[in-house]
C-alpha cells in the first residue's frame, strides 16, 4: 500500500492505525450462517402461524357466509311450505265448518224424521192391534195325532180336525157357553214351537162374543189356554215390564188395546211400546 492510500485509511479510522487483531475481532463480531438459518425459521414460522390464521379467518367466514345463505334457502323454503300447509288448513277448517253445518241440519232433519217413524211406528201397531180386538189366542190345544203338520195360516180346516166345531162343542160341554158357528168369522191354527201344539187363532164376529169366552178362561185351563191375541211388539212390551226388576211391578197384562203394568201395593199404570230399545223391537218382528 502507498503512503498515500494509507494516510487515507489512518484518516477514515480516526486516525487509528488498523491492526490484524481488531480484523479479527470484526469477523467474529459478524452474524454466523446459523443464526442466519434460525432467524430464517422464525420468520418463516411466524409468516405460516399469520397465514393459517388469515385463512382459518377466511374459510370461517366463508363457512358463516355459506350456513348463513343455506339457513335463508332452508327458511324460505320451510316459510313457503308452512304458508301452503297454512292453506290447506285454512281450507279444511272450511270444508269441516260446512260439513258441520250439513251434519247438523242433517241431525234435526233425522229427529223429526225418528219422530215421525215413531209415530208411524206406534200408529202401526195400534191399528194392526186395533184389527184383533175381537180375537183369542188358543194356547195348548193338542192336535190329532195323526194331523199332518201345515203352514197355511188362512185354512181353519186341517185333516182330521174342524177347528170350529170342537170349538163350539168345547165351550158348550166344558163352560155352558153357546156360541153360533156364525159368530166365529175365522179359526186356524198358526206356526208354533218345534214338538208343542200350534196355537189357533179365534176371530170372533163381535166383542160380546169374545168377552163372552175370555170369561172363561179359568175354567177352560184344564182343556187349553185362552189369551187376548196381542201383537208381537206388545207381548216384547209385557215381557220387558215383567222382567224389568227396576219397575218392581207385580204383573203386567193386556186389556184393550194396551198394556198395564200393576206395582206392589195395586197401582196400575199404562205402559207404551215407546220404552222398547231398537234391538227389543227387532226381537219383536
Amino acid at each position: 500500500m502507498s503512503d498515500s492510500r494509507k494516510s487515507e485509511a489512518d484518516e477514515e479510522s480516526g486516525g487509528v492505525p488498523v491492526h490484524e487483531t481488531d480484523k479479527n475481532e470484526a469477523i467474529e463480531k459478524v452474524i454466523k450462517q446459523e443464526d442466519i438459518e434460525e432467524i430464517v425459521k422464525r420468520v418463516v414460522k411466524s409468516l405460516l402461524e399469520e397465514s393459517k390464521k388469515s385463512v382459518k379467518k377466511e374459510v370461517k367466514e366463508e363457512l358463516k357466509k355459506e350456513y348463513e345463505e343455506s339457513i335463508r334457502d332452508r327458511t324460505g323454503f320451510l316459510s313457503k311450505k308452512i304458508d301452503k300447509l297454512q292453506g290447506t288448513v285454512n281450507s279444511l277448517h272450511e270444508k269441516i265448518a260446512s260439513q258441520q253445518t250439513d251434519i247438523r241440519e242433517l241431525t234435526e232433519k233425522n229427529s223429526k224424521l225418528t219422530v215421525k217413524a215413531n209415530t208411524a211406528f206406534r200408529m202401526a201397531d195400534f191399528n194392526k192391534q186395533h184389527s184383533r180386538k175381537n180375537n183369542v189366542k188358543i194356547l195348548n190345544w193338542k192336535e190329532p195325532e195323526k194331523t199332518p203338520r201345515r203352514t197355511d195360516n188362512a185354512n181353519e180346516k186341517t185333516k182330521g180336525e174342524n177347528l170350529r166345531q170342537e170349538l163350539i162343542k168345547i165351550l158348550k160341554e166344558k163352560v155352558k157357553v153357546s156360541v153360533e158357528p156364525q159368530e166365529i168369522l175365522a179359526i186356524h191354527r198358526i206356526p208354533g214351537k218345534k214338538d208343542h201344539p200350534r196355537p189357533v187363532i179365534v176371530k170372533f164376529v163381535n166383542t160380546e162374543t169374545k168377552v163372552k169366552v175370555m170369561r172363561q178362561r179359568k175354567a177352560l185351563k184344564k182343556t187349553f189356554t185362552v189369551v187376548d191375541d196381542v201383537t208381537k211388539h206388545n207381548m216384547s212390551l209385557i215381557t220387558k215390564l215383567s222382567n224389568d226388576r227396576k219397575l218392581n211391578l207385580a204383573r203386567a197384562y193386556y186389556f184393550n188395546g194396551h198394556v198395564y203394568g200393576v206395582t206392589e201395593d195395586e197401582r196400575r199404570h199404562r205402559y207404551d211400546i215407546d220404552i222398547l230399545d231398537d234391538d227389543e223391537e227387532l226381537d219383536a218382528e
